[in-house]
């Protein structure tokens, strides 16, 4: 079975361009995927859909407005 990679919030950072206070707002307003909770104090995201947010995003489906 293959396993789907887990991105760390760094590495969600990385490869969004967004800040992970960002990110934070963000989920909060249900405008980013939630993450899946790995162990007691770690969450991670599944790298497709953090790929699939970004493609959404760059097409206008989800983009974020200026704060």
């Amino acid at each position: 079975m293959n396993m789907p990679r887990l991105l760390r919030l760094k590495e969600v950072e990385d490869i969004s361009g967004l800040s992970g206070e960002t990110i934070r707002r963000l989920r909060k307003q249900r405008r980013f995927p939630e993450p899946i909770v790995i162990g007691v104090r770690a969450i991670a995201w599944p790298e497709e859909t953090i790929v699939a947010h970004i493609a959404d995003r760059s097409t206008g489906a989800t983009a974020p407005t200026a704060a």
